[in-house]
């Protein structure tokens, strides 16, 4: 096909396409509307009479009834001696169990014991820390708020005693000033034309040009910041001088001290080599004395001795008088070696001295010229302190003189006119009465935080006393608490005891005996299990009578009671439901792969000859039940704005909602007890 026939191909499917949407879309909008609730799935929901039940679900195991026999304690079996069906007589063997695992067991429960005893003891030691704690903190809680409130009453106290003293020196600063404001007042005194105002004035004027006079010829004068620092710049001039002298000093002696070594290790090194001479004399003297040794073989050369001087030869005397001084000088050679290795000795130790001491001649030269280049400095220093000192003198002039004048001032202001004087007075006095109203002031504020302290103190024993009555009763629920956890240690030792009495007990008699004439209807372990404590191993009895064991976990087993009934549909008659009641509630604990659990036998209330022995069922431990009542799925019921609301079916199609009130419920069905009546229809829409 071309490419201009597909295109035509396609524009022509377009077309069809664009016309069938077009009709499909009429259709639509002229399709009249459909009712809202035409498409709407409602689910109904009868209202009728019944029965409603609530139940603990369960599951468990057909056995048949009898002589339980188990071990107190848990227990390995070593060897079982009889089996089911098998008639015994009371007293005969019927399991023994392992010594071995049984003395490891009596080792648990005894480091059970200990640690249960020890578990005692911190429970027993917490409550006594509790207690000892308990004290403390009352009492120092008690301690630190009288310590506070002494402290601040004290404060306080201070601050009104001073109050006090400064308002009585303000009242007698206000007579004061009174008193001399009336003298003032009554003075003829303190005019312009007063004498003794005019010569201050005369004073004055003088002491001004000579003012000017020395500022004029000083305007470049020091200051004495400038001289203290060049003085503390001389002062650490001088320091550095002391410290190069010492330093000076210090290599001078080490140098004379080297002098005095190597001066030393000469003159023990002279002795050593006139040592060594007269050593070397005394051997070759040594070495001229004939001896009897055998005479010299003539083949073999004569030894090479030192050339000696030539002494004349010896006259012949006795054997035992020839040379009679050797052995003197065997003696001073002896001497004369020692003498040498102790002088060998000091001359490695002077050396030694020698090489450990550094030569600081290269350091003393450096020390000597930074000491003239110090002295240069402390010099320029002194030259510059000495011109200062002068321009210095000239400022403290100017200030003696500005001392004075201020002085004049002073007096010319106390002998200024007569009503200055009394301005000023008053105002003194109105400044002191203002002083006296701020005084008091503050003495009230204090006066009123001491009220309020006082006030503060006693609320805060009364709440102390509040708290420590609410404390106590924390304590007391706390001690409660640890007499709990007290009593806990005492009944688990308790139980471990008698578990461990149990156990020691049973090493008399390793074995589990009959303890009735009859048949052996069930054995429920083999050898080498470990049975749980009180787990049936034989039963003996009769195998006509039956029961249900059940485990119920630990969170149930609460809601189960002895005389409870019980419902039970066996795997093998599921359409027959069985009734039967609690007979036993076992509340010794198994730990299995599920968690903890504990036993329930049920009894039937008919004999139930067709069931066998190992079939499971269901059961169903009844708590309550009602009968006969209006009963509706919970499903159907909507709470809205906490009301139960349900929508009714009516007999025309229509629909109504209503308010209903509902009493028993087992989850899934409630109790009607108002708002609908049997036979009517509750619906639920989707």
């Amino acid at each position: 096909m071309k490419l201009s026939d597909l295109r035509k191909h396609k524009k022509f499917l377009i077309a069809v396409v664009c016309v069938l949407a077009a009709i499909a879309m009429g259709a639509v909008f002229l399709q009249p509307k459909a009712e809202p609730e035409d498409d709407v799935i409602w689910r109904e929901y009868p209202v009728k009479l019944g029965t409603i039940t609530a139940s603990l679900d369960g599951s468990g195991l057909l056995e048949a009834t009898g002589i339980q026999h188990s071990f107190d304690v848990d227990l390995k079996i070593d060897q079982i001696l009889v089996e089911a069906g098998q008639e015994v007589k009371a007293g005969d063997t019927l399991v023994t169990y392992s010594k071995t695992a049984l003395q490891e067991k009596i080792d648990e429960l005894t480091a059970s014991l200990q640690a249960a005893q020890r578990a005692l003891e911190d429970a027993q030691n917490n409550k006594r820390k509790m207690q000892l704690e308990g004290v403390l903190s009352q009492t120092q809680g008690q301690q630190d708020q009288e310590t506070a409130y002494e402290g601040s009453k004290r404060e306080i106290e201070n601050a009104i005693q001073n109050g006090e003293h400064t308002v009585a020196q303000l009242q007698e600063k206000v007579v004061s000033l009174q008193e001399e404001l009336r003298q003032v007042s009554m003075s003829q005194d303190g005019t312009a034309a007063s004498a003794d105002l005019q010569n201050l004035m005369a004073q004055m004027s003088r002491l001004k040009k000579d003012m000017e006079r020395l500022q004029a010829s000083n305007t470049a004068a020091a200051g004495d910041q400038q001289i203290a620092a060049l003085v503390q710049q001389r002062r650490e001039l001088y320091d550095q001088l002391d410290d190069i002298e010492r330093q000076i000093r210090d290599a001078e002696n080490t140098i004379s001290y080297l002098q005095r070594l190597e001066q030393d290790l000469s003159g023990v090194q002279q002795q050593i080599a006139s040592l060594r001479v007269q050593i070397a004399e005394l051997e070759a003297a040594q070495q001229q004395v004939p001896t009897t040794s055998p005479a010299p073989d003539p083949t073999t050369e004569p030894t090479q001795t030192p050339d000696l001087p030539e002494d004349p030869p010896p006259t012949q005397q006795p054997e035992t008088e020839l040379f009679p001084e050797t052995a003197a000088d065997n003696g001073q050679l002896s001497v004369l070696k020692a003498q040498l290795e102790n002088l060998l000795a000091d001359e490695t130790r002077l050396k030694a001295e020698i090489d450990a001491t550094a030569d600081p001649s290269d350091q003393l030269a450096s020390l000597r010229s930074q000491r003239r280049s110090t002295e240069r400095s402390i010099s320029n220093v002194n030259d510059q302190i000495d011109a200062m000192e002068d321009s210095a003198q000239i400022a403290e002039d100017i200030q003696k003189k500005q001392s004075q004048i201020d002085n004049l001032q002073a007096q010319i202001n106390a002998l200024s006119a007569k009503e200055e004087k009394i301005d000023s007075l008053s105002g003194q006095i109105e400044k002191a009465i203002e002083d006296i109203n701020t005084a008091n002031f503050d003495l009230e504020t204090q006066r009123i935080a001491l009220e309020t302290l006082e006030t503060n103190h006693s609320a805060q024993v009364s709440k102390t006393e509040a708290n420590q009555a609410t404390q106590s009763q924390i304590d007391a629920l706390t001690v409660e608490t640890l007499n709990n956890a007290i009593e806990n240690a005492q009944a688990e030792i308790r139980s471990i005891n008698a578990e461990l009495s149990a156990a020691q007990a049973l090493l008399a008699t390793p074995a589990l005996s009959a303890k009735a004439d009859g048949v052996v209807t069930l054995v429920s372990y083999t050898e080498g299990d470990t049975v749980p404590a009180g787990k049936s191993v034989v039963t003996i009895g009769d195998s006509g009578e039956k029961c249900v064991a059940a485990e119920i976990p630990q969170e149930d087993i609460g809601g189960v009671e002895l005389g409870q009934a019980v419902e039970l549909q066996f795997v093998a008659d599921p359409d027959n439901t069985i009734s039967g009641r609690v007979v036993e509630k076992n509340l010794v604990p198994t730990q299995g792969t599920e968690g903890v659990t504990y036993t329930v036998k049920i009894a039937f209330d008919e004999p139930q000859e067709e069931l066998l022995q190992g079939m499971t069922c269901s059961v169903k431990f009844i708590q309550k039940r009602v009968e006969n009542v209006l009963t509706l799925a919970n499903k159907a019921i909507t709470l809205t704005d906490g009301k139960q609301t349900v929508i009714v079916q009516m007999a025309d199609g229509s629909h109504e909602e209503r308010e209903i009130k509902t009493g028993f419920s087992d989850g899934r069905t409630s109790e009607v007890t108002s708002g609908l009546s049997a036979g009517e229809i509750v619906v639920v829409a989707g």
